[in-house]
């Protein structure tokens, strides 16, 4: 697996989380960006290709449901497109429902750190599979 199809990009407001998130994923092998609001995670998106998105919720400036709207699905080709996991401590999932075709899962904080790290590693291996048998065909 190339390093560009193990990318993570990590958009989480609270410093601690986004932090040791980043940490358990480059531990794993995987390359990390992480930013810390949807307008940043907005313009790596643009200028970057991921194969994991995972993005919190609520973030200030711009939340992770927005940020989608603003780059997803019509800047993403069906074959490159990236697993999005939205993280929230939310009770309300309203805002989600209305992305239910791009958003893959809803992690719910607190999580545990090391079950978190496998659903991604777990992620970016069938993203890069698809990505392989797409261009393979």
């Amino acid at each position: 697996m190339s390093p560009a199809e193990q990318r993570v990009l990590i958009a989480e407001d609270d410093p601690s989380i986004r932090n040791l998130v980043r940490d358990a994923l480059t531990r794993a092998g995987l390359e990390c960006d992480a930013v810390s609001d949807g307008l940043e995670a907005v313009e790596h998106l643009t200028r970057s290709r991921y194969s994991v998105l995972l993005l919190d919720l609520m973030m200030p400036r711009l939340d992770g449901i927005s940020a989608l709207k603003q780059v997803a699905p019509d800047r993403w080709p069906a074959n490159r497109s990236p697993i999005v996991l939205i993280m929230t401590a939310s009770t309300d999932l309203e805002p989600i429902a209305e992305m239910s075709e791009v958003v893959h899962m809803v992690i719910r904080k607190p999580f545990d750190i090391l079950e978190l790290a496998e659903i991604i590693r777990e992620c970016v291996a069938f993203s890069a599979d698809g990505q392989r048998n797409a261009s393979a065909s």
